[in-house]
């Protein structure tokens, strides 16, 4: 339905959606970069008996996501609050992740390299111009959002983990 209804406000949106998704990820990532750095000479993570720690970042729906209105949404005769929300209860929420152990170089972001991720439900004439971040591809087409639902949601979130690893072994 999206295809044959397609609006230019709808089209401002989505180039606006996916330049802040296309900004958080990068973001995310210069912060993956900055929090490996500030912890790779910490005085008490060389104390502790971890085998490894690990610094992992993700992109996230926000699972409080708030939602926006727009006049026609009774056109599509979904409940778009619901079905985000329902979304979010049912699958894995994550985006797009960094994880790096301790001591290693984070490996740069290959998906988002300037290509664009336009295909399946992306790939429609009003979005020609738009380089598609892989953010709203996994939204998209990995995960069950449709473009109207991505049109909606307002939240994302970023979270940076630190992890300490240590492994086990029962001998005999």
């Amino acid at each position: 339905m999206f295809r044959l209804h397609v609006t230019e406000q709808e089209v401002t949106r989505f180039r606006k959606v996916n330049d802040h998704l296309l900004e958080m990820t990068r973001k995310m990532f210069r912060e993956h970069a900055k929090l490996l750095e500030s912890l790779k000479d910490n005085p008490i993570l060389s104390l502790t008996s971890w085998d490894d720690v690990v610094v992992e970042s993700k992109l996230d729906v926000d699972e409080d996501a708030e939602v926006l209105r727009y006049d026609d949404d009774d056109d599509y005769g979904s409940d778009f609050l619901h079905m985000i929300d329902a979304i979010a209860w049912t699958e894995n929420l994550e985006i797009h992740s960094f994880y790096t152990i301790l001591g290693e170089k984070p490996e740069p972001d290959r998906l988002d390299d300037g290509s664009s991720w336009a295909e399946g439900c992306l790939d429609i004439p009003q979005f020609s111009g738009i380089d598609v971040c892989y953010a709203v591809h996994d939204l998209c087409t990995h995960k069950n959002y449709s473009v109207p639902d991505l049109l909606h949601i307002r939240s994302f979130s970023v979270q940076n983990t630190i992890k300490g690893n240590r492994k086990y072994r029962v001998d005999g």
